[in-house]
């Protein structure tokens, strides 16, 4: 269930940047307390070599923070799959991906129960190369 949806898009910034959060709650009729939000943040570059030197950015950043950057197997030209934190009732990953000129990063935290790692990786990929898709950047 959608609890909260905020866009913190800024299309004037250069390049222009599309942001947004989305929070869901468990069902109502669950016995568990469990909150995802999930952040989207896109950058539509000038060229590809911008696009690369974005990702490699970000890719940098996670490293020098201590977290692994892993291989997510997807189609899109570059992805990296990071785990923030995983505790007993709070999870934290993010994916990074670019296809050609767009750069994307999903985040996702999850507050409650733990959910599987695999079905973080799919829904981050997932969300990534949707909205990759949509911005049209080929």
């Amino acid at each position: 269930m959608e609890d909260e949806r905020l866009d913190r898009s800024k299309p004037d910034a250069s390049p222009p940047r599309f942001i947004c959060e989305v929070k869901l709650l468990g069902d109502e009729e669950s016995s568990h307390y469990l909150l995802l939000t999930v952040t989207t943040d896109v950058r539509v570059e000038n060229t590809i070599g911008a696009a690369r030197e974005a990702y490699a950015g970000a890719i940098d950043y996670e490293e020098s923070q201590g977290n692994t950057v892993a291989d997510t197997g997807t189609k899109v030209d570059e992805a990296g799959f990071v785990t923030v934190s995983e505790t007993a009732d709070l999870q934290e990953y993010r994916a990074h991906l670019r296809s050609s000129n767009a750069v994307g990063s999903v985040s996702i935290v999850v507050s409650g129960p733990a959910m599987p790692v695999e079905d973080i990786r799919h829904i981050l990929v997932t969300v990534g190369q949707e909205t990759l898709a949509v911005m049209g950047s080929e």
